[in-house]
């Protein structure tokens, strides 16, 4: 790339030294991402109470934030631009797996009436690219034993891993799962394409349906997923809770731009420690405003029941969004803006945008780089394990299944580090001499002699 430091061209969006053309070779640019973008895509700044929304009948102002400058319709919600367009506009095509009529405003694009027909459709095309033998074979397997043996979110990533395994299959020209050996899937994780994966979760769902085809009768040869061959050494990581000063610029984001929702969630996960699937799982009749405790119910990761108590926060916004919460039809104790149970993606678009600097199309002067809910289950086990709790009742109340499960969220502090550590030798230094312990014989013979 050219260089036009050293000259007096500037970049046209914010006057800093130019170092690049665009495309064209009609402008120039700084190296800087959103001037790019911004020359790419002329943007409009909204600030607060500019734009009221198009839907019909609504008297919203639209959310502040960043749009596109040839933008002229403007809503609030997707429920006012749903009726804009069913108010405003004929169907003009069909959804491609069920036939429902739609008005969509471009035609030279497949369209669908809902996430999960776009990912259905998504599928098809895929089984239909395998070659008919392995395509038959995984859909075998996912009918008899995948459907019942992963929960759905994990299920959708084995079927992702297995048609990988299967493209590189095709690539190296292999038919048969029969000629897959070890040497293959030595190949098949150190191939480019494998680096967007984690290889150990790979390798655990590749092995399992081996495992399946060998006792199917489908395979004669042993399993070609060797662990201590083909598995690579975890990394282990540091705890990372959130501190008591990031907490609080949490809590003061919260307060000035979330709505109770995401107040109530936030509460959850610092009191409870509940993972942000659990949250959004919550029914109404798991809520035990008096006792203080939530019935966390399965499906969940380690696919166990457990009781988790909470304290004065979750208290606190659990009893405004109980009066706040709008009559629907279903018991789902969080709803999304179109009052349907809400899901794990919207809870969490709706924590980011509350709290985060920069959200999609949303900017703010102030706000997190980054927000993690699950930081807020290290700080849980890190604060209930500083207060020195019992570490059978901290597995009890987050749900983990193992103590080296556990063992990976709790951060020790160096400063309590230091004390328990003075403090111990403190005590092996003291002259005092310990009681003496007799062993259950020596007890016995000392008794019988007095």
């Amino acid at each position: 790339m050219k260089d036009y430091s050293g000259q007096p061209a500037r970049c046209e969006t914010c006057g800093r030294p130019a170092m690049k053309k665009t495309n064209s070779g009609r402008h120039l640019l700084c190296d800087g991402p959103d001037c790019h973008a911004q020359m790419l895509r002329p943007i409009r700044v909204v600030g607060e109470h500019a734009i009221k929304c198009s839907g019909p009948g609504c008297k919203e102002w639209i959310p502040a934030g960043v749009y596109s400058a040839n933008k002229n319709l403007f809503f609030h919600s997707p429920v006012c631009r749903g009726r804009y367009y069913k108010v405003n506009y004929t169907p003009n095509t069909k959804c491609l797996v069920c036939g429902k009529p739609l008005y969509r405003p471009y035609k030279n694009k497949p369209h669908f009436c809902s996430i999960r027909h776009f990912w259905d459709y998504k599928i098809q095309k895929t089984f239909a690219a395998l070659p008919p033998e392995l395509a038959a074979v995984l859909r075998r397997y996912e009918d008899e034993f995948a459907r019942t043996h992963y929960r759905p979110s994990t299920f959708s990533s084995v079927r992702s891993y297995l048609i990988h395994l299967f493209n590189f299959m095709e690539k190296r020209g292999i038919t048969d799962l029969e000629q897959v050996t070890p040497a293959v899937i030595t190949s098949f994780i150190n191939d480019p394409a494998s680096k967007y994966f984690q290889i150990n979760t790979v390798l655990n769902a590749v092995s399992t349906f081996m495992k399946w085809l060998i006792v199917q009768g489908l395979r004669k040869s042993a399993n070609p997923v060797i662990a201590r061959l083909h598995r690579r050494p975890a990394p282990k990581r540091l705890p990372r809770p959130y501190k008591d000063d990031e907490m609080d610029e949490i809590w003061n984001l919260a307060q000035a731009r979330a709505d109770t929702r995401v107040k109530l969630a936030i509460a959850i996960g610092e009191e409870c420690g509940l993972r942000l699937g659990e949250v959004a799982n919550l029914r109404l009749a798991d809520v035990e405003l008096d006792h203080q405790q939530l019935f966390v119910r399965i499906p969940n990761k380690t696919n166990t029941e457990r009781w988790v108590p909470f304290h004065n926060k979750t208290v606190q916004y659990l009893t405004q969004w109980l009066a706040e919460r709008p009559a629907v039809q279903h018991d789902h104790l969080f709803c999304n803006n179109l009052q349907g149970p809400m899901t794990v993606n919207t809870l969490r678009d709706l924590l980011k945008k509350a709290l985060c600097k920069e959200f999609r199309k949303e900017r703010h002067e102030d706000g997190l780089k980054r927000f993690s809910f699950h930081r807020l289950r290290h700080r849980l086990a890190s604060t209930l394990a500083d207060r020195k709790l019992d570490p059978a009742l901290i597995m009890a109340i987050g749900g983990w299944s193992s103590f080296e499960a556990m063992q990976r969220y709790i951060e020790v502090r160096p400063e309590m580090l230091a004390s328990s550590y003075h403090e111990a030798i403190s005590k092996a230094k003291d002259p005092t001499p310990l009681p003496k312990t007799y062993s259950l014989q020596e007890f016995t013979r000392k008794n019988k002699a007095v």
